[in-house]
């Protein structure tokens, strides 16, 4: 032979000179190859010889470390293409430590506050590559454990999605949050605040978070909450219909998932260019509560009303429907709805259609309540109990339905004081007070208000003002409104003394009997509107006040407005 001829698989043959070694590179690593290699001479060249041979896996790389303990370093690295195993030691040990196809391998039994080489090599059957190593200090003692996140609330709830929110951990340096709709605990880094989204409309979830650092990872922290429902459809099938000259039924079909209903009302002129004028109080819409109708006064005669409602919920409001109405002056009234009350003797007179209690020395009577849970509300008219001699004295304006009026004199103010400085005449109102409606007594003097949230009615301040011959004032809530002379000097009835709360040790849920405002403390700041006939968890009792939970929202309600069952105290 004057020379060789070599050549790698199916590929290249080079030609050599009269040689007996070659190297082959540009190779792939851990990959299989079959090596030829054949003589030549003037004569030609002879058939090839072969042999097969795999490459090196590539050495590891990314390595890092964790789990950093006394005695213990677990070290991680990134598996190399072509390793079916690898082998680790330390820098210390005299031989390699045999593992399989893994990326991760935790070195035990080290000493305290000691600095240690980890080394990882791969290998294959073509044998084992170069160690790759990174280096780490065991801990000196047993460090503190990490503390749980603090005040973790939720926040900026849609449909959709659920803000958490936390106070950060001394010592930690990022954060893991968990939810149903996570594969597992997610890092989300060294932050304060994460939102879950991609969530479904009127849900509860648990939203989870945990502090770590690179030592350990405390305990979970959860809060629970329920994402807004979708709003709810337009309601349906509008009827207007004429109840007396001046007034008007708007009736509606509810809607699906609607806790209330708004209504707005405009007249319109088919003249071209011409305004719509807002009527009354529905210049702007006005929410009339969870029902199915609602009388609108005041109207003017031979007048064309266009009149629309829509639905409101906790996610939000629906489009409206509307309905046109032409008023008719000479137009019959419908017979009213008659409300039936109790005078002190048990009999009832028919005052125009309504039922009435004949006002005079036994003044004070007030409708009978109902403990008996209505599973289909209907909304009563409006209950206007004074003779017309009484009628004369007041004047009330912006009166919604469902809110009772009626007059009474001394026995029905109840209250000494306020009779012996002068008060004989009084309006007490009970029923659906919303709007703050504006009561009037036509003469001057100074107003009083017992509110009837407390038993007995407490005395409480109102801001009294001045109309020409009268005097006015503008209440948001059940209670007597009394007229005294003028300059009467009240002082507000002291404050019971407040009874402890007791956390229920049992189940008890609430079913609200009204519209009923939620406080954040027992006759405390208003948080929002409860809707009515909603069956809420029941937390804590203090006194005559509950504690109940409305879409993760805890606040205090009046015990008397709802139907308790369970364990409640």
């Amino acid at each position: 032979a004057t020379g060789y001829k070599v050549q790698v698989d199916s590929g290249t043959v080079v030609t050599l000179g009269d040689v007996a070694t070659h190297t082959f590179s540009s190779l792939s690593a851990g990959t299989s190859y079959t090596l030829k290699v054949s003589a030549t001479n003037a004569g030609g060249d002879s058939a090839a010889a072969s042999v097969s041979a795999s490459a090196l896996p590539a050495v590891p790389t990314g390595l890092s470390t964790s789990g950093i303990t006394q005695t213990a370093i677990t070290v991680t690295w990134t598996k190399s293409a072509g390793a079916t195993g690898y082998d680790v030691k330390l820098s210390t040990a005299n031989s390699w430590t045999t593992l399989g196809d893994v990326a991760t391998y935790a070195f035990g039994s080290l000493s305290a506050n000691t600095q240690y080489t980890l080394q990882v090599r791969a290998k294959n059957s073509a044998g084992a590559t170069v160690a790759a190593s990174v280096s780490a200090r065991t801990l000196a003692t047993q460090p503190a454990a990490l503390a749980s996140p603090t005040s973790v609330t939720t926040s900026g709830i849609t449909q959709t999605s659920i803000t958490l929110n936390w106070s950060k951990s001394s010592g930690a340096t990022s954060y893991e949050v968990y939810a149903s709709t996570l594969t597992g605990w997610a890092d989300v880094g060294d932050v304060a605040t994460y939102t879950f989204t991609g969530l479904t409309a009127d849900s509860p979830y648990t939203v989870s978070v945990r502090a770590k650092n690179g030592l350990s990872t405390s305990a979970g922290v959860s809060a629970t909450a329920r994402t807004l429902p979708n709003p709810p459809d337009p309601p349906s099938d509008l009827e207007a219909s004429l109840t007396d000259p001046n007034s008007v039924e708007v009736e509606w079909d509810r809607s699906a998932g609607a806790d209330s209903y708004e209504i707005h009302g405009s007249a319109t002129s088919d003249q071209p260019g011409s305004q719509a004028v807002p009527v009354g109080l529905l210049g702007d819409w006005m929410n009339v509560g969870n029902v199915d109708s609602y009388v609108i006064s005041g109207l003017s005669p031979n007048t064309r009303y266009l009149f629309e409602v829509r639905a409101v919920n906790l996610g939000g409001r629906s489009g409206s429907a509307a309905v046109n109405f032409q008023t008719e002056s000479e137009r019959q009234a419908g017979q009213p709805i008659s409300d039936f009350v109790q005078d002190s003797g048990g009999d009832t007179v028919r005052d125009g259609g309504v039922e009435a209690v004949e006002a005079g020395s036994s003044g004070g009577a007030r409708p009978a309540v109902s403990n008996e849970f209505i599973a289909t509300p209907t909304v009563s008219r409006t209950a206007f109990n004074c003779t017309e001699a009484q009628k004369a004295r007041i004047s009330i304006s912006d009166q919604p339905i469902a809110l009772n009026v009626q007059c009474v004199g001394p026995e029905g103010i109840g209250n000494r004081d306020l009779i012996a400085r002068g008060g004989i005449f009084g309006i007490d109102v009970w029923g659906w007070v919303r709007g703050y409606p504006e009561f009037c007594f036509r003469q001057t003097g100074d107003l009083a208000f017992l509110d009837a949230a407390y038993t007995p009615r407490r005395l409480t301040r109102i801001n009294a003002y001045s109309r020409p011959g009268m005097t006015c004032a503008r209440i948001d809530r059940a209670g007597t409104l009394v007229l005294l002379p003028s300059d009467t000097i009240l002082l507000p009835t002291a404050e019971p003394a407040a009874l402890p709360a007791q956390t229920l040790s049992g189940e008890c849920s609430a079913t609200t009997l009204d519209f009923l405002n939620l406080r954040a403390s027992p006759a405390g700041a208003i948080l929002r509107v409860l809707p009515a006939y909603a069956t809420l968890d029941v937390y804590k009792r203090q006194g005559a006040w509950i504690q109940v939970e409305y879409y993760g929202q805890r606040g205090w309600i009046s015990a008397e407005y709802a139907n308790l069952l369970g364990d409640c105290g």
